[in-house]
Order: structure tokens, then sequence, then C-alpha cells
């Protein structure tokens, strides 16, 4: 057997999906979950208008539990929609394009702007067969508006004449088969002329219910075939049904269409089937009246959300940034600060240690004071004399004498610079009080306070240079 090159596109639902089929105003709904058809739902009122389809929508996501979110795919044919068949001389698909643009508003049969979308066809005499799908813009965005409104995506919205072709996929033909597809329906019947690689011829709408009309429904099957082998110059050899009641319709034309009728799937004969096919066929298809603007709104959307998301992240990261560095400013002031104090407690600590250092020195050398060793006292005595005489003075001449049990001593000395008696007699005064301090604890001989002009060797306090000085005294 031939496999067409249309191979069946039929493909795994990855999401969940919303299956409608609105069908000369029947409605009917399926939900597929995890790639199965969870549920079923009818409408038990026929659904004509736009209005009719906003309740019976909204009544189907809430019977069928739909996840807002999910995908729709609807399949719709009405006396709305009109299938114009065109021929058009071969060119690319760009330039297919942008020729059926401008021939679409001429095929149209209302005033208001066309919402268009086409199918290639077989066609004879070396063109292109052209099969154009026109229908009322305003219609289209309500049934989209609707859509979205119940929080879901549109994803496609096709012709019955493209779920129809699907069912010749799935059928035993050979290429050159030409098969007659009719589709039953309760108030209408469709018959699809299909080449067997499923390449459409074209598609009637027979306004009548079969059941009631069978010996029309032949004579209107003749005509299609004559009509096929008038223009396409092609003879129907098969015919298969498919639809809510097909199978007792293939009973019935058994007997009555010189023709081998094919044998359809179980599925395929009830009124869900094409609600549950148009959920399987893939939205990249130029019957499609869903733009691709409206298809890449769940992309844009998730897009958009990653954005915030990513934006929020930046936002959060700059915040954790910004106190960081707040808090590297703020440990930078207390670092500053605290080196600040340390560096003042340093100084303070070198001043402490020069202290003591000062102290120990003076410590020791009153020690070596004290050391009753005659041999190191005058050493030690004229050590002491140096932290003892001024800064104005100089030591020009110290003598000991140990008699007995007495030391005496005699100091000798002149200023550093110009001075006058008086800066003098303050030093002298000074060393006395050291010297008749602890730990020497000697005894001056003051008398030179009696007459000190004789002392500085002058008998006035007229300033001299290098004035000089002597003071005695004793130890015990």
């Amino acid at each position: 057997m031939f496999k067409s090159k249309r191979k069946d596109r039929r493909q795994p639902l990855k999401r969940p999906t919303l299956g409608i089929s609105w069908i000369q105003g029947e409605f009917h709904a399926v939900y597929f979950d995890n790639g199965i058809c969870a549920s079923r739902w009818q409408s038990e009122e026929r659904v004509s208008t736009t209005q009719d389809f906003k309740a019976a929508a909204l009544k189907a996501t809430t019977q069928l539990k739909v996840a807002a979110g999910s995908d729709v795919a609807m399949v719709y044919e009405s006396d709305n929609l009109a299938h114009p068949f065109i021929q058009v001389p071969p060119m690319s698909s760009k330039d297919l394009q942008s020729f059926l643009k401008r021939r679409a508003p001429q095929e149209k049969a209302f005033s208001e702007d066309a919402a268009w979308s086409w199918t290639h066809t077989f066609a004879a005499k070396e063109a292109q067969g052209i099969l154009l799908h026109l229908l009322p813009e305003s219609f289209r965005k309500e049934i989209v508006q609707t859509l979205e409104d119940l929080n879901l995506y549109p994803k496609s919205f096709m012709p019955l004449s493209e779920v129809m072709a699907q069912h010749t996929m799935r059928l035993s033909v050979e290429k050159t088969d030409v098969v007659a597809m009719l589709a039953t329906f309760s108030g209408e019947t469709d018959i699809l002329i299909t080449r067997g690689d499923g390449e459409i011829l074209f598609i009637r709408d027979l306004g009548y219910n079969w059941q009631d009309n069978i010996e029309i429904l032949v004579r209107d099957i003749d005509r299609s075939i004559l009509y096929a082998k008038q223009q396409f110059g092609v003879a129907v050899n098969k015919l298969s049904t498919a639809g809510d009641g097909s199978g007792e319709l293939h009973e019935q034309l058994e007997s009555r269409i010189n023709l081998p009728i094919l044998a359809a799937r179980k599925d395929d004969h009830h009124a869900f089937c094409w609600a549950m096919d148009i959920c399987r066929l893939p939205a990249r298809r130029t019957s499609n009246l869903v733009p691709s603007h409206i298809q890449r709104r769940r992309v844009e959307k998730h897009a958009l959300r990653l954005s915030v998301m990513f934006a929020s992240v930046l936002m959060i990261c700059a915040a954790i940034v910004v106190i960081q560095v707040e808090i590297l400013v703020s440990n930078s002031s207390v670092v500053h600060g605290a080196k600040e104090k340390l560096a003042e407690l340093t100084a303070e600590r070198n001043q402490w240690a020069d202290k003591m250092r000062t102290l120990e020195t003076s410590k020791n050398r009153l020690a070596q004071l004290n050391n009753p060793n005659e041999a190191t006292y005058p050493v030690n005595f004229f050590a002491y004399l140096g932290d003892v005489i001024p800064a104005g003075l100089i030591l020009t001449k110290a003598t000991v004498t140990q008699k007995g049990d007495v030391r005496e001593f005699s100091i000798s000395g002149k200023s550093n610079s110009t001075a006058d008696s008086s800066m003098i007699i303050r030093n002298m005064e000074k060393i006395e009080a050291q010297l008749s301090a602890p730990p020497l604890n000697a005894l001056m001989d003051d008398s030179w306070k009696k007459s000190p002009d004789k002392v500085l060797g002058r008998g006035n306090s007229e300033v001299f240079k290098r004035l000089s000085f002597k003071l005695n005294g004793y130890m015990k």
C-alpha cells in the first residue's frame, strides 16, 4: 500500500488541550490531559452566534475542568465560512502569500474585512489550486477574545476540510486513488473529494440530514463524482464515512453506491471524532485562521515572565550589592575609626613605656646611690647629678670625699649661655632641693644664700656671660 507524502500529521499532546468542534451549530468539546482524552462534553442547544459560543465555551471549561493556560484547538464549519476555489500560476511561497493577500478581499461575499487562510489543492492545466477559507475578521476576533478571556491559548482554528483530510491519511489507499469522504452531522452532511496522497480537490456542504434524505445524498455523491471527472479529470474510485451515525450510513450506501466503501475505525463513528482529531493537528498550517502573533502569545508571556523574574533577581542582587557596599562602607568607617583609636592607644602606650623606662632608670640609679660600696658611690653620685643639673647649667667640677660615716661633696659649674644672676640662683635652689630630697637626703651648706653675689663672682645683678656657681654639702 502507498504511504502518502502528506503523512498522518497528528502529534502527541505535550500540554493540556481543549478540542472544540463547532460545525453547523453543533458544539462538541474534548479535554486532553497528559496526552489522554480525559473527558467530553456537548452542548444540548444549538450554538449559532458568537454569544452562544461564549456561553458554550464557558460551560465546556467548567464541565471538563479545563486547567487555566491550556491550549485550544478548534475545527469550524458553517455558512459563515466560505471556501472559494481559485487557480494561480506557479510561484514561490512568498509571492503566493502576497498574491492571496490581494486576492482574498476580492473573493469575499461580505462587506467587512476578511480573516483568511488557504489550502493547497489538486489543480489541472499546469496551475496551482488554492482553496481559500474566508471569514469575517470581527467574527474571528470575538472567538479568539472569548478563549483568551477564559485564560486559554488559541492554538488552531481550522476548517473542517483539514480534519477530514486527516481521516484519509489513516485509510488504506493507493497514490492514484481518489476518495469521496462523507462527514455526517445531526443536521448536515459534507463531501470532501481528495486524492490518495491527501491532496484536496474540493469540498461540498450539503444542508440536510442524510437519515431523512438518503436518496438525495446518493444523487449528490454522484454529482460530486461527475464534477471531479469534468473539472479535474480524475475518477473517484473509493468512498469513506466518518462522524456521528457514519456506521449506519456505511451500511445504507453499500447497496446504493457502486464504489468500494472503506471501513473506518470505530473512533471515527461518533460526534467527538472531529474535536479529537483537531487537537493532534500541528498549528503551523496555512489553513490555520489563528494569526501567528496570537499563536506566539504563550511563548511571549512565558518570555515576559522569565524577563520579570530575571529583572527581579537582578534587582535583588543589586539590592544585596548595595547593602554589602553600605556594610563595607560602614565597616570601613568603623575600621578607620578603630585604626585611629589604635594609633592613639599605641602612642599612649609608647609614652607610658618611655615613662616606665625612665622610672626604671631612676630606680636603678637610686639603688646605686643607696649602695654602701665606697668604690662605686662616687660614680653613682655623678650619674645622679646628670639628672639633677638643669639644662641651663654646665657641671664643670664635682668632688666626693669620704670622712668616716660622712661623705662631703662640692659642685661647681657655670651657665651655658648669657644669663643673669637671678636665673642662676633659681637653678641653684632647684639643685639644692633635689639633693636634699630622698634618696640622698643631703645636708646643703646654704651659707651662699647670705652673699649670693660673692658665690657668683660679682657684687651686682648685671648681666655677664657664663656666670659661675658653687654648692657644697654632705651626706651620712
